[in-house]
């Protein structure tokens, strides 16, 4: 016996009928829903981080911010009223990285392409050369950088690399360069040294003198979530407005790190009328007890009592002693206005007439001298 089995005839492939087409429709909107969530959270994050540092500049009105680890690419546009971006992105990077710097449009800079990190393996960095009015022979750099952590050496060959082609050793060029360096050391307040902060001991022990540098660090852990103190700035500048034991002070930012805050004093020849003044304070004025409700605040240090300090532990406590009186005075001390004094006359065409002033009794000096010679 034979039976034969009638083949059931399917719909075509259009069919809007067809439950798999549904399905498959079904899959592709909730796709799409997920994508749009994950812009918009993107987005939101983006537009909270671009508020955060616009806020940030807004409260401190820093002339130079210095970006570590910009995350940016080549889809990024960022954009300032007040401020020029200049940015050295990681090259082929979905993630960003990168560095950048924002300078105020007033300041009269050049952007340095040269040296360049876009060839090194660990450490990036953008330069821009601050551009004076006076004193052309001298030069300063404003570096932001930013090392990959990593434990090999070549970090601080790239480093001493960056240094050396900027001619930092001759006494003419100075320069700050602050960022995340993934750097650990005991001394700056870690629990321990990571193989980068060696280098960069030893580093700082043979090397770092040629460039007449510094290393500052910060008052508190500037990585958050690991308690570290990874963010650091290099610099042969003197810094004001450090907290005890000449450390940077840091303040909360949208980010796992915290912002760093310090002043950078430039060789004297070299100040404008822009350049921060330290303010006059009327002593006179200072509410005492304020002033020692602040002062408790500032210095905690319990000293022994039961043995001599040694020279160390007396420097120490004496400048973590005046550092305190200092931030005391200067939260309690009310400021004495320019309007207050005479200041308030001296505009250009006066100063212009010291400078000229002062030239003319040069001439004088030296004609004199030369008469008196013959």
């Amino acid at each position: 016996m034979f039976i034969n089995k009638k083949k059931k005839i399917g719909h075509p492939a259009n069919y809007a009928g067809c439950p798999y087409m549904k399905f498959e429709k079904h899959q592709r909107m909730e796709e799409i829903k997920y994508k749009n969530k994950v812009l918009k959270k993107k987005i939101e994050m983006h537009n909270l981080k671009r508020y955060e540092l616009h806020s940030r500049t807004e409260q401190y009105n820093p002339d130079i911010v210095l970006i570590s680890e910009s995350k940016l690419t080549n889809k990024h546009y960022p954009l300032s009223q007040t401020y020029k971006i200049v940015r050295t992105d990681r090259p082929n990077s979905k993630q960003g990285r990168g560095t950048a710097i924002m300078i105020t449009s007033s300041m009269k800079h050049q952007v340095k392409s040269y040296p360049t990190s876009l060839n090194n393996e660990l450490f990036e960095f953008t330069i821009i050369q601050l551009l004076p009015e006076t004193l052309s022979d001298k030069k300063i750099f404003v570096i932001s950088g930013y090392a990959t952590n990593s434990n090999r050496k070549i970090f601080i060959n790239e480093l001493d690399d960056l240094l050396q082609r900027l001619d930092l050793s001759n006494p003419k060029h100075f320069f700050i360069l602050a960022g995340d360096l993934n750097a650990r050391r005991i001394e700056w307040g870690d629990s321990n040294d990571n193989q980068r902060g060696k280098y960069l001991r030893r580093w700082e022990t043979e090397t770092i003198n040629k460039y007449r540098a510094s290393i500052y660090t910060t008052d508190v852990p500037s990585f958050t979530p690991a308690q570290t103190f990874l963010d650091v700035c290099i610099t042969n500048l003197s810094l004001t407005g450090l907290s005890a034991g000449n450390k940077i002070t840091t303040v909360d930012y949208d980010s796992d790190h915290r912002a760093l805050l310090f002043t950078v004093i430039l060789p004297s020849k070299m100040q404008t009328e822009n350049d921060i003044r330290i303010p006059r304070r009327n002593l006179r004025a200072i509410k005492w007890k304020k002033f020692e409700k602040n002062l408790n605040a500032e210095f905690t240090q319990d000293l022994p009592d039961d043995r001599n300090l040694s020279v160390q532990e007396l420097d120490d406590s004496i400048i973590n002693l005046t550092s305190a009186l200092v931030t005391s005075m200067n939260k309690t001390a009310p400021t004495i206005k320019q309007e207050e004094g005479i200041l308030k006359y001296l505009n250009t065409k006066i100063k212009k007439l010291q400078e000229n002033k002062t030239k003319a009794i040069k001439l004088l000096h030296s004609t004199q001298n030369s008469s008196s010679l013959n």
